[in-house]
């Protein structure tokens, strides 16, 4: 089906994702790891969103399919192999739409380890031509993610994230005081722990209690410049009259959500949004577009190790 499509459609749209990583350890090590298509479970940044899906593994070792609600369903074949250096393969999508995609890992030593660069040249229907730039940066994401999870699986024997899917429920109104800023994906962690620590000091010099834990809101993403608008503050009981410039004051209302649990470092949390994302696609919830998606953060960094950290991703649903 897919060679067929190719075969009708030889102009379909293509696009472009490289991304890198640097991982503590050999190229042969590295390299066994993403060879052994068993192991994809443990780091792919697709099936952590639906790890019951089905997978099934080819007897010569090299391609698996796999076919799921949420994730859809294709599969990866190796197609030529230099180890430890290159491992080149074919990557096929039946659903939700069938395209067929080319990709490739280099393995380059470094100085304390190896050098990972993953690549892909994506095809798109034609009919979503205008996709591809969005696409490119989805994608890239998705690699990014991936890579962290491969580089912590490899380095400590544990992919670093854990994801509970808690599902619908409703979360209780609250005041909270923030700072609105626009990073791009790159630096929203440094910043936003910039913002919080601006917060937070301004609350304490100011003798103003926390009524619970820190929050972040999302009202607008642009995945085609790969940036994100934030909220990040603290909740509060009220909502001081002078404020500082660039400080908001706003209360959230009850509100139904779809929740996302994930345990790890903080570097990770892409993989609950985009779980999320894809659960709101499959379906399992209708999202309202009020109030902004948001995470709720249960415990505090200064005061629990990174890998017992606790997320909270809220996607406000319709009721």
């Amino acid at each position: 089906m897919v060679n067929v499509l190719m075969e009708r459609s030889p102009l379909m749209p293509q696009f472009p994702v490289d991304r890198s990583i640097e991982i503590k350890a050999s190229p042969e090590q590295v390299y066994g790891t993403l060879r052994d298509l068993t192991q994809w479970v443990n780091w792919s940044p697709w099936v952590i969103a639906e790890p019951d899906c089905k997978l099934t593994y080819a007897e010569d070792g090299r391609s698996y399919d796999w076919d799921g609600e949420i994730i859809g369903s294709g599969r990866i074949e190796i197609v030529g192999e230099a180890a430890p250096h290159r491992l080149d393969m074919k990557l096929l999508f039946f659903k939700p739409f069938e395209t067929e995609n080319t990709t490739a890992f280099e393995l380059t030593e470094v100085e304390g380890g190896v050098k990972v660069r993953w690549t892909m040249v994506g095809n798109l229907p034609w009919f979503m031509f205008f996709m591809a730039k969005m696409m490119a940066n989805w994608v890239g994401m998705d690699y990014d993610r991936g890579l962290n999870q491969l580089k912590d699986l490899v380095e400590t024997g544990d992919r670093g994230t854990h994801l509970k899917f808690v599902g619908k429920g409703e979360v209780k109104g609250f005041s909270y005081v923030g700072i609105r800023t626009t990073a791009s994906m790159a630096e929203i962690g440094e910043s936003m722990s910039s913002d919080l620590k601006a917060v937070d000091n301004w609350m304490k010099e100011h003798g103003i209690p926390r009524a619970g834990p820190a929050v972040s809101f999302y009202p607008k993403w642009d995945i085609g410049k790969g940036t994100c608008t934030y909220i990040s503050g603290f909740a509060v009981d009220s909502i001081p009259s002078d404020l500082p410039s660039g400080f908001i004051g706003e209360t959230l209302p009850d509100v139904p959500v779809y929740s996302i649990r994930h345990q790890g470092p903080y570097r990770h949390l892409g993989n609950a949004w985009s779980a999320g994302m894809m659960h709101q696609r499959a379906k399992l919830f209708s999202k309202s577009k009020q109030p902004s998606p948001f995470e709720i953060y249960e415990n505090d960094p200064e005061l629990v190790p990174e890998e017992d950290l606790i997320t909270v991703v809220h996607m406000p649903r319709k009721a």
